[in-house]
């Protein structure tokens, strides 16, 4: 896969999903993330959810078939400070 994009950086609440408590995925989430990966082979995770809990999140929406199996496993990126810097992204 020869893409110019090299990596989509994805938050998960008030982007994937509304908000921490309801989980309410977005209108057509499925086709989005789908949408994602024709256009490039890395998309990360990169939210406030320590990663315990975005993968709940994720199994939770992929149970329910509002996204695709692989984003289950989808890479989760480590960050801390008081700013999400691009640059804790490998």
């Amino acid at each position: 896969m020869d893409n110019k994009i090299k990596t989509i950086a994805l938050d998960l609440e008030g982007t994937l999903i509304s908000n921490a408590i309801s989980q309410i995925p977005r209108p057509h989430l499925y086709e989005f993330l789908e949408g994602c990966r024709e256009i490039t082979s890395r998309i990360v995770m990169y939210t406030t959810f320590s990663e315990v809990r975005f993968r709940q999140i994720a199994q939770l929406l992929v149970s329910e078939g509002s996204a695709p199996d692989w984003f289950a496993a989808t890479e989760y990126i480590n960050w801390s400070g008081s700013k999400k810097d691009l640059t804790f992204i490998p």
